[in-house]
């Protein structure tokens, strides 16, 4: 079930057996992943990410299923990508973090299309749209990124949004 193991600790094989990571199988963890359905995107953040409140199993069950890597990722179009897949990627690096888990390594493929996402992103936080918790996962995501300057893809979008004379000072 969607239980969890001692403690409250997620287990493998809870992570294995739960609704979540059956789907995961079936759409994106496959050699061939199926083709992304924006759709299924906007229902697994409406109804497993923000519908729990960010439970923290269910984001934990989808990084273990390689959903950034596999499925968000490879699918993002940022002339069409909704609110909900923007804020799915945000999730999904920050447990990245959170785990310890190199978290740009995914974005490598299609590097092209990371500042289009950087600025999509930002513009979710200046738009002061979404809940209290989204927005500090938007925050979150940030800070990760001005931490994360030794990737050049990171680099290349985080320092332009700071003024040079800053920089002499830090």
């Amino acid at each position: 079930g969607e239980g969890k193991g001692r403690a409250g600790v997620l287990t493998k094989r809870d992570l294995e057996s739960d609704k979540l990571a059956k789907l995961a199988a079936e759409t994106w963890g496959g050699a061939e992943p199926k083709e992304a359905d924006p759709e299924l995107v906007k229902k697994i953040y409406d109804e497993e990410l923000k519908g729990s409140g960010f439970a923290l199993g269910r984001i934990m069950t989808l990084e273990y299923s390689q959903y950034l890597e596999k499925y968000l990722w490879p699918s993002y179009d940022p002339e069409t990508a909704s609110s909900q897949h923007l804020m799915s990627l945000v999730c999904m690096v920050n447990e990245k973090f959170r785990e310890q888990i190199p978290a740009w390594d995914a974005f490598e493929k299609r590097a092209e299309v990371f500042p289009a996402f950087f600025e999509a992103v930002m513009a979710l936080l200046q738009a002061k749209e979404g809940s209290i918790r989204e927005r500090a996962f938007l925050v979150r995501f940030f800070v990760n990124c001005f931490q994360s300057l030794e990737n050049s893809a990171v680099r290349s979008v985080c320092l332009p949004q700071v003024a040079l004379p800053l920089w002499k000072h830090l």
